[in-house]
């Protein structure tokens, strides 16, 4: 693929003022001045006015500063005509030229001359656009591949946790230009790496007896009942709970606390954290009494490894109150209505009301989501499929929805002969079809938006990737059926048919 071009800084930088001097130039009068643009305008008003001003310290003879003007580039698609254009317009636009030891020109020669600058600066951009090389391709972001995976499998990836996929480039504050998404083989094993954890979570490689995991932890295991305090900046326990699994899972989270706020002061912030991963699994205010706790739970997910989960109170006390907590923070106590031992930090008044926020945890529990399969799977439930013929139709249908569009009769020949492959090596038909899946997340078909047909001129972009355009531009992720069967039906162009689906799309939540 094409490398983005790039530019010095200073070509960046003075490309920049030049677009803003165009845009700025009518309210400094230039609107003013009719002055002809393009060739015309530059043989009849600016090179007059540079010959006469310019040209004897920037021509044959002299050439002050190493820039010499009366041999600038004339082609509007010379790639240096932006540079040496906006370089002269930017000094006439400062005043720093023509010097002040030198004649100066009037106010409006100097106006008309910079106009016509800057009309040309803008037809040789438009000219060079127009002969820019096409991509017809362009790399899902991080982002978008992990929300793809997630509506063709129904599994979480995520992108950013150590050893995923690496961060998109960025190209003038924007990751989706499509020549900067480039792909490296390194790269390309980092996808494959993430396909198959992502296809494991709903089809592992090799069945499993294993129990989902579960684990329950108390607040406090000395003694039935104990419940623990978390005060600001406190955690549960000096060796938080590991969770431990052998492939990348969801996990619900469910909790039973309490959050007691002072008056006029913060409500305890429930910060619940992975330090391995440095990600905040969850967070929330919580401003309920003791006698009412509140029942959290939620869904998050964890790469396959032993994880610690830790439980915080991050929320600031009360200004002024003494932080200081020294080993009463580790001292547990049933309830505050029961009062405090001697040890006991005072965290309420005689009256029994908060002196700072903090919060009150009776349990957490975590547990294994088993990701289901998704129906275009369902014959790879058990032992999968045991006729080849099953497994090139199975195998066939996830590409389809994989590359966005029908396939090809080239595509279906590409996976025919990729089964029959891996048969042959002697690998069994479920095998086989879960390395044609693998195949298919790893093509460049499910990799990149591809538009186009290879060796055909259409100036257009049919239904199917007019679909994936609007669907990636408003959603992140792949098109839904709705999008997919208006595609299929020929009528997503359609004015009102496509007004329609972009308004429905906004209104997604």
């Amino acid at each position: 693929m094409k490398k983005p071009h790039r530019t010095s800084s200073r070509l960046a930088w003075t490309t920049s003022r030049v677009a803003l001097l165009a845009l700025l130039w009518p309210w400094f009068g230039g609107a003013s001045v009719e002055a002809a643009s393009g060739r015309i305008g530059f043989d009849q008003i600016a090179q007059p006015f540079l010959a006469e001003h310019c040209v004897r310290c920037h021509g044959e003879k002299k050439q002050k500063g190493k820039f010499r003007i009366d041999q600038g580039p004339t082609q509007l698609t010379d790639p240096a005509f932006a540079a040496h254009w906006g370089n002269v317009l930017e000094r006439l636009t400062s005043g720093e030229m023509p010097p002040e030891d030198e004649k100066q020109p009037t106010a409006e020669e100097r106006a008309a001359t910079m106009q016509v600058l800057s009309d040309w600066i803008k037809e040789s951009d438009a000219a060079q656009k127009a002969i820019a090389e096409k991509v017809s391709l362009r790399r899902l972001t991080r982002e978008e591949y992990a929300n793809t995976l997630r509506d063709q499998l129904g599994v979480t990836y995520v992108p950013t946790d150590p050893g995923n996929l690496p961060e998109d480039t960025s190209w003038h504050g924007f990751n989706r230009i499509g020549p900067a998404l480039m792909l490296s083989p390194s790269q390309l094993e980092k996808y494959l790496a993430a396909a198959e954890v992502a296809l494991g979570q709903v089809l592992p490689a090799e069945p499993s007896t294993r129990k989902p995991f579960m684990m329950r932890h108390s607040a406090q295991d000395k003694e039935d009942g104990n419940r623990r305090v978390i005060l600001p900046t406190d955690r549960v326990g000096d060796h938080p709970p590991q969770v431990s699994n052998s492939r990348a899972a969801d996990y619900r989270v469910r909790m039973r606390i309490s959050g007691l706020r002072p008056p006029g002061g913060n409500a305890p912030q429930l910060r619940i954290y992975c330090p391995d991963l440095d990600r905040v699994l969850y967070e929330q205010d919580v401003d309920t009494p003791e006698d009412k706790p509140a029942l959290i739970e939620f869904i998050t997910h964890l790469p396959a490894g032993s994880h610690g989960i830790v439980v915080y109170n991050v929320a600031e006390p009360r200004l002024g109150f003494d932080d200081h907590l020294g080993e009463s923070r580790r001292t547990p106590f049933h309830s505050i209505k029961k009062g405090r031992g001697m040890t006991q930090r005072k965290i309420t008044d005689e009256e029994g009301v908060p002196l700072l926020p903090f919060l009150i945890l009776d349990y957490f529990e975590v547990e294994e989501v088993k990701s289901p399969l998704p129906p275009l799977l369902a014959g790879m439930a058990g032992d999968g499929p045991q006729e080849s013929a099953q497994a090139k139709q199975i195998v066939a249908g996830f590409a389809g929805k994989a590359f966005r569009r029908p396939l090809r009769q080239d595509e279906v020949a590409w996976v025919d002969r990729l089964i029959d492959q891996e048969i042959s090596y002697g690998q069994s038909v479920p095998v086989a079809a879960r390395s044609g899946l693998l195949a298919v997340l790893c093509s460049k078909n499910f990799l990149f938006l591809v538009e186009g047909d290879a060796g055909a001129m259409r100036l257009t972009i049919n239904d199917w990737e007019l679909a994936s355009r609007l669907s990636y531009c408003f959603w992140s992720t792949m098109p839904d059926e709705p999008l997919l069967a208006l595609a299929k039906a020929g009528r997503l162009h359609e004015p009102e048919v496509l007004r329609g689906e972009i308004r429905r799309m906004l209104a997604d939540r």
